[in-house]
């Protein structure tokens, strides 16, 4: 897809990963977070060499850029890239791990979003709150 880019839709409903992460959650970041990358970025690649290339393409060329406006393009498009990859990653599916992250003990599951049932106790702060 080349601009204007659009905010890809979800891949399961809003309430999907309650309790997890809330609808309320889910709703801000994709249609408030995400959609803002979107719209600036299609306001920064218009009518400049970026404007007819992929997405993909985008992020390959700005990556590095010592121009200003390039880095700026490139940080709205690797988010863009970024939230589109992050959405496609969960799942509402409560699924087990499998491969390395089974083995790194009990509790791994893609329903804990990458936190074991069971977390370590916290560590005491080494400063003291006010």
């Amino acid at each position: 897809m080349t601009a204007p880019f659009t905010l890809a839709p979800l891949p399961w409903a809003e309430d999907a990963l309650a309790p997890t992460i809330s609808a309320n959650t889910i709703g801000f970041h994709y249609h408030k977070h995400h959609q803002t990358y979107v719209d600036t970025l299609n306001k920064l690649v218009a009518g400049t060499k970026y404007a007819d290339l992929k997405l993909e393409e985008i992020v390959q060329k700005t990556s590095g850029a010592s121009d200003a406006k390039d880095k700026t393009i490139f940080n709205n498009a690797a988010q863009v890239w970024n939230h589109d990859f992050y959405w496609r990653s969960l799942t509402p599916s409560n699924t087990e791990a499998g491969g390395q992250l089974a083995q790194a003990g009990p509790g791994w599951s893609a329903r804990t979003v990458g936190f074991p049932s069971k977390r370590p106790p916290m560590p005491k702060p080494r400063w003291p709150r006010a």
